[in-house]
């Protein structure tokens, strides 16, 4: 509402009261005890309006608007038959320099604070305040990890007042809290987001992830649950986690884990074979690093299938065997290698291919129907020259 033309404004001369250094107090206790700002602020603002005698107390919280710094009311109280500003329009997306207060940017940003009846303010910041019979303004600067974030103000309608340097130091001392306040609450909202990220990268990763803490399963993602063959975490959870090494890598995996808790370093990914539930064995590969679970020491192990793959390097490896032994067979042929000879030769491959030292060839006698042991190996060495008849 506007003020009147040549209206005469009452002055009041103001004082750090002891209900005011209470009401800092209380603001502390309040933004320490409560959940969340959303809670907090209301109260804060009321006690401090009480304790000051304002008329208005007032929260406004900065953002940029591409180059254009603005700001929002976000709190608000006043006291009983002073009209409310939070929802005008004006005091949503409030321009500092359009509206005629770009000096304020330079001096809040600074760290100072603004306190002036309205009469004696610049020209430019005048019209605002004056069409909402306001007498005497003061405004400190609420600073967010040395950022500045808003501010925090008490307006005086309709009135002249002398603001004291106790009721200054007081608001600082507010805005301050206000500043730590918001901050811890950003800390805390990104630990949460943070948490959150982790745990649906967690559950959702394609590799399986387990964290023990004292040698024992204290979590299972589903990938692992499913790698490991469980039908869900809890067939997991408290079991021993060396039970799914197999046998064979238990050592090397008992100094690795020893190695990582020494130094607090994880430990390099590793090619190992793990025991599911019922007792069949996957190729995995497994790193693991220290970690911290519910704020006890713990290890995180983080493994996934390479069975197909390690299957897949044995069916390349067989499959390059069988080509050389191809090749060393054909030149043997080139080579004109006595026939004996070429079949041993051949036989011997075939037999190291199968992973055996024993075999043997039979060839077809012409002169007969029958077939004879013509070249063996191992312990078909003896057997070179046994027939068969046809039908035998």
């Amino acid at each position: 509402m506007g003020a009147e033309a040549g209206r005469a404004l009452r002055p009041i001369t103001g004082a750090a009261s002891p209900q005011a250094l209470a009401a800092v107090a209380f603001v502390a206790e309040r933004f320490l005890a409560a959940p969340s700002l959303t809670e907090a602020v209301p109260d804060a603002l009321a006690r401090l309006g009480e304790a000051t005698a304002a008329s208005r107390v007032y929260v406004m919280r900065n953002r940029h608007d591409g180059d254009r710094l603005l700001c929002d009311m976000v709190n608000e109280w006043v006291a009983p038959g002073v009209p409310p500003l939070i929802l005008d329009p004006l005091m949503q997306g409030f321009d500092y320099e359009i509206m005629g207060f770009g000096r304020w940017i330079e001096v809040l940003s600074g760290g100072e604070a603004i306190a002036a009846n309205v009469r004696d303010l610049p020209g430019s910041e005048r019209p605002a305040l004056e069409a909402d019979d306001v007498g005497s303004v003061v405004c400190v600067p609420a600073f967010v990890d040395r950022s500045w974030w808003g501010c925090l103000g008490l307006v005086q309608v309709g009135a002249e007042r002398d603001w004291s340097v106790p009721e200054i130091d007081m608001l600082k001392a507010v805005a301050g809290i206000l500043g730590a306040a918001v901050g811890r609450e950003r800390s805390g909202q990104a630990l949460a987001d943070s948490q959150e990220r982790y745990r649906r990268l967690v559950e959702l990763s394609p590799d399986g992830i387990i964290v023990h803490a004292d040698g024992r399963v204290i979590f299972a993602n589903d990938t692992a649950v499913q790698l490991i063959g469980a039908r869900d975490a809890d067939d997991l959870l408290g079991r021993p986690v060396i039970e799914f090494v197999d046998p064979a890598y238990r050592e090397v995996v008992g100094a690795r884990l020893r190695r990582m808790l020494d130094t607090g370093e994880p430990v390099p990914a590793m090619e190992q074979r793990f025991i599911r539930l019922d007792c069949s064995t996957i190729d995995v590969e497994v790193s693991a690093g220290p970690f911290v679970h519910e704020g006890r020491p713990a290890v995180q192990v983080v493994f996934r299938n390479i069975t197909d793959r390690k299957r897949t390097e044995r069916e390349v490896r067989r499959q390059k065997e069988y080509l050389e032994a191809l090749h060393e067979t054909t030149l043997g042929v080139v080579n004109h290698l006595e026939p004996e000879e070429l079949l041993r030769a051949v036989v011997t491959r075939a037999a190291m291919l199968a992973g055996t030292e024993h075999g043997y060839i039979y060839v077809v006698d012409r002169s007969s129907s029958e077939i004879r042991v013509e070249v063996g190996v191992g312990a078909f060495a003896d057997y070179v020259g046994y027939r068969l008849q046809r039908g035998q």
